[in-house]
């Protein structure tokens, strides 16, 4: 977590994150928290299925998160898919002009 504030990044991971968390907070409010005691691999399992048992009371997003790759794709697909849908509207004579 103190890696998130450092002014200089040398780790490609925490560069990584810090990306995700930059282009997540654009449209999402996003809270960092820090739970101290986590001592091992088998308590943060167990805090884990706590939090998966837990209901999500907030809607989810439509895109979910993914990487940008992801999003890169999907977005240029519904592009394509909104060219091919706007030109199936138009006229044979429209689409001579």
């Amino acid at each position: 977590m103190k890696s998130l504030l450092a002014t200089k990044v040398t780790s490609a991971l925490v560069a990584e994150t810090m990306a995700a968390l930059k282009e997540l907070a654009i449209f999402n409010s996003i809270w960092l928290v820090w739970v101290p005691g986590i001592s091992g691999n088998e308590d943060a399992d167990r805090l884990e299925g706590q939090v998966l048992l837990t209901p999500y009371i907030r809607p989810e997003p439509v895109l979910g998160v993914s990487t940008t790759t992801t999003m890169r794709n999907a977005l240029k697909q519904w592009s394509v898919w909104e060219q091919q849908r706007k030109w199936n509207l138009t006229s044979d004579v429209d689409r001579l002009c």
